[in-house]
């Protein structure tokens, strides 16, 4: 019996490092096909990423050094629709929201004090039918790049 338990937790391990795997390497691909948006920033090579379903949000809160100016870019697959994007200030006071600019996927940001700041990304509902069978779940990343004035 002891051997059946041994045998199902290293299956159920290998299937839990597989799939994490899986799912790390779906992440890095999404945030490679990105990185040309970042442009004229230069990544700071930090991926923030998660995976989502139709519906949910995440949210992600970092600091930003004064005299700093950034780009927060939101990236995930086609199929999963135009992100919904919003920043928050230390003190949940709203900085930017994405569907007041033509629903960008990213914003520059130019920090006067050293501060944090909540990214709010979230996935909208499909307003179709899906096509062949593709589920409505994939990775959402949060890149976050500087300029380099020299």
């Amino acid at each position: 019996m002891k051997k059946i338990i041994r045998i199902s937790a290293l299956c159920a391990l290998v299937v839990l490092a597989f799939t994490t795997k899986l799912s790390f390497s779906q992440c890095k691909g999404v945030a490679k096909k990105c990185l040309p948006d970042m442009k004229p920033f230069v990544y700071t090579g930090q991926l923030n990423s998660t995976i989502l379903n139709e519906g949910e949000s995440a949210e992600l809160v970092m600091t930003f050094t004064a005299g700093q100016e950034y780009r927060i870019l939101t990236c995930a697959p086609v199929y999963l629709g135009i992100l919904k994007f919003s920043i928050y200030d230390s003190n949940r006071k709203l900085v930017f929201n994405n569907k007041d600019f033509n629903n960008s996927q990213y914003w520059d940001l130019k920090v006067g004090s050293t501060e944090d700041y909540t990214i709010q990304v979230s996935v909208p509902y499909a307003k179709h039918q899906k096509v062949a069978d593709i589920s409505g779940s994939g990775c959402v990343a949060v890149l976050v790049g500087f300029k380099n004035d020299e």
